[in-house]
């Protein structure tokens, strides 16, 4: 199973997280980022600048793909991830 949400104590205490099952298709991938409920911060919300979600559904396939490929994978924790308008970034894994 795939996971995602927004790191933050908001969304670990509203439980704001979306989940696929592996392997997850392009747009699989674009709806997982789209269907929590703080979607709207990464889109520009109240005039923020919207990071490059194309990036991180990249990275949500590539994910997918490694745990679908190696099945002695049993779990990854990207944390945290940067999004910025151009471009992601995983600090820790």
């Amino acid at each position: 199973v795939l996971s995602f949400g927004l790191a933050g104590a908001a969304s670990q205490l509203l439980g704001d997280m979306a989940h696929r099952l592996i392997p997850v298709t392009d747009r699989e991938a674009a709806s997982l980022v789209r269907s929590i409920r703080t979607a709207p911060l990464l889109f520009g919300w109240r005039g923020s600048t919207p990071v490059d979600t194309p990036a991180l559904e990249e990275l949500l396939l590539r994910v997918s793909r490694l745990v679908d490929d190696h099945p002695e994978v049993v779990a990854v924790t990207l944390e945290p991830v940067v999004v910025a308008p151009h471009g992601v970034s995983v600090l820790g894994a």
